[in-house]
């Protein structure tokens, strides 16, 4: 999920409609990506509670969530987001 969040996070920076999230985006999900690292390199000595795993997942899901919330104030009511896409000149996947 964080190398995910990171190849599309570098693709939506190149869309001009993301240019004002894309840099939030960008910064949570280097952050999951340490996290990550931080988790791996703990080892068998986890924090007490499983706090890097927490501190990952959280931050993974506040990528999702800031992703989620930006397509649905960026749709309009009756206008398909495919239609989104093919404006910016993004090919639409079925």
């Amino acid at each position: 999920m964080a190398i995910a969040a990171l190849v599309i996070t570098a693709h939506l920076r190149l869309d001009p409609r993301w240019h004002g999230r894309a840099g939030l985006l960008l910064t949570v999900a280097i952050a999951g990506a340490v996290a990550l690292v931080v988790l791996g390199a703990a080892g068998h000595k986890h924090a007490p509670g499983g706090l890097y795993e927490r501190i990952f997942l959280g931050l993974e899901l506040l990528w999702i969530a800031l992703s989620a919330a930006r397509i649905a104030v960026t749709r309009s009511p009756g206008r398909p987001a495919r239609m989104l896409s093919a404006e910016a000149g993004i090919p639409h996947v079925r």
